[in-house]
């Protein structure tokens, strides 16, 4: 997979975060790839928190984590370097934020799930 193939099917904020990695840790092919996944397993961690929140049960949690690790799109999306995982854990964050609100009614969880709901859109494909 060339990760210099294909910058139509990037958004600018994308390109801004792998230039600052590549400016602080040099030109690889791993940089561009760390991004992804970190994302992906903060979403895997974020499946799992909304899982106990849903079902009130560790171990029901648990298996929707391992489901959502081991899911094709996850697995395959976390490798490449494109905007996917970074959207999807940003949509996941927003969610946790948003039951977050609503359990305690504070507003700073809105504005917490604004910025997440607006960095996702900002950082996801800019041909949407």
């Amino acid at each position: 997979l060339n990760p210099f193939k294909g910058f139509y099917t990037r958004s600018q904020s994308f390109l801004v975060i792998l230039a600052f990695f590549i400016k602080l840790f040099g030109r690889s092919l791993w940089l561009g790839r760390l991004v992804p996944v970190l994302a992906g397993t903060t979403s895997v961690w974020l499946v799992f928190r909304l899982g106990e929140r849903f079902f009130s049960d560790r171990r029901a949690a648990l298996l929707a984590a391992i489901i959502f690790a081991f899911f094709p799109f996850t697995v395959f999306w976390s490798a490449v370097i494109k905007t996917e995982p970074v959207s999807t854990c940003f949509a996941l964050a927003s969610c946790h934020v948003f039951f977050l609100w609503l359990e305690s009614d504070d507003f700073k969880w809105v504005v917490v799930n604004s910025a997440l709901v607006g960095v996702g859109f900002w950082y996801g494909r800019a041909c949407w």
